[in-house]
């Protein structure tokens, strides 16, 4: 069943009017544009550009890790216990309960932007250009289908670096959220390149604020630090040297000291007293308030 808060806060893409329900559809009530609802998933974006990004997850790692997304529960598992990233900081769950005890209303309206298959709550809108489990609407981040100052709080992890327009993307996250509403962001900074589907950019922290200017910001800070990215870049510098220019053996060495390597990244937990720790980092954080 589709989330009702769906329903009050979505519009054309096309020509930015209301939709209402007819059936198991969304139709605009202006250019009569008919958007889908399939097994309680909206569906707004148009089927070319969803069939281009599923051909790029059908090979490679990118075709692994999209048949141990079949089971939500053991992908975000396996991302927190056999990679080489420590995760630290402030959470997407942390910086949700600050800002619920801060100014959020009642029953907020929040969207997990580039969710993939984690559910944090069922009252949370999970939206992603894939339909995978747990995705409450399929759409594309640089075209949202949700009102100006419609939502109240964005978070967005590792989605970004993904996107060819990163920038349309911030642009549309800061167009949606309300005013004195929040976002929670994550991007890789120090961090190999790693398509899922595909990989296009990096942040310092300045660059991250600089992007999202539109919020003040509340914290910003280490999500992986320089441990982290110690140990994925030599990950990747292992599987380069034993591979031998083979793509079949580079994948699987990436996969072999990847979890061969994991255990030192406990190590990390002591870079987190260095406030420098941010300039090495693997991963960065913001949260933020709009002004």
């Amino acid at each position: 069943m589709l989330n009702e808060k769906i329903f009050h806060i979505t519009y054309c893409i096309r020509c930015k009017s209301p939709l209402k329900k007819v059936g198991d559809t969304l139709q605009c009530s202006a250019c009569a544009t008919t958007y889908h609802i399939q097994s309680g998933v909206l569906i707004t974006t148009p089927i070319m550009d969803r069939n281009e990004y599923d051909e790029e997850i059908r090979t490679g790692l990118n075709l692994v890790k999209s048949f141990i997304k079949r089971w939500p529960g053991l992908f975000t598992f396996l991302s927190y216990t056999i990679g080489t990233v420590l995760y630290g900081g402030l959470s997407a769950k942390k910086a949700m309960r600050l800002s619920a005890g801060s100014a959020l209303p009642q029953n907020p309206v929040i969207i997990n932007l580039g969710s993939g298959t984690r559910r944090y709550s069922d009252e949370i809108i999970n939206v992603d250009i894939f339909p995978f489990k747990n995705v409450d609407v399929v759409a594309d981040a640089r075209v949202l289908p949700f009102r100006d100052n419609s939502v109240d709080m964005v978070i967005s992890e590792f989605l970004l670096e993904h996107v060819p327009s990163p920038e349309l993307v911030s642009q549309e996250i800061s167009r949606i959220v309300k005013p004195g509403g929040y976002i929670y962001i994550t991007v890789p900074f120090l961090h190999p390149y790693h398509g899922s589907p595909s990989d296009f950019k990096r942040w310092t922290w300045t660059a991250l604020e600089r992007d999202f200017s539109a919020f003040a910001p509340l914290r910003t800070g280490v999500r992986a630090g320089p441990m982290s990215a110690l140990l994925t870049l030599l990950t990747y510098w292992l599987a380069i040297l034993f591979s031998f220019r083979s793509k079949k053996l580079y994948l699987f060495f990436t996969q072999f000291f990847m979890v061969l390597l994991a255990p030192l990244k406990l190590f990390d937990v002591v870079f987190r007293i260095f406030p420098q720790s941010i300039e090495a980092a693997d991963l960065l954080y913001f949260w933020g308030r709009k002004k």
